[in-house]
């Protein structure tokens, strides 16, 4: 999946209930382990067993723009993992704001007055 750099997306993996879970996040563009402000896993009070962590955590400074990115959640009490992988940045983050547009619809709208007259003239 894709997000935005400034979506914050909520991870999930899948163990035990009553696990302590911990994250692990790779950029596979270079190999580079992923500082995060907080590693631990918080299970979902409505579906036992699923665990949750939210991509806010992740350290902006050690992302590349466009970031492919590798996740492993990993149980400490029996070592069994989970992995994911998704997509930071990108044309995600690219997308141009309607505002942006307002210059270049005026010019074009300008034109299109300018070719009526030259029509009408025709």
């Amino acid at each position: 999946m894709r997000y935005s750099e400034t979506e914050i997306t909520t991870l999930v993996g899948q163990f035990s209930p009553g696990q302590t879970i911990t994250i692990k996040l790779i950029e596979l563009s270079n190999d580079a382990l992923v500082t995060v402000t907080s590693d631990v896993c918080v299970e979902s009070l409505h579906i036992p067993g699923m665990y949750l962590w939210k991509t806010n955590n992740i350290n902006d400074t050690s992302l590349i723009g466009y970031s492919n990115l590798l996740y492993e959640m990993t149980c400490l009490e029996d070592g069994s993992k989970f992995y994911g992988k998704f997509v930071f940045g990108g044309y995600v983050d690219d997308v141009v704001d309607a505002a942006d547009l307002t210059g270049p619809i005026t010019d074009v709208e300008e034109i299109r007055q300018t070719v009526h007259v030259i029509n009408a003239r025709i």
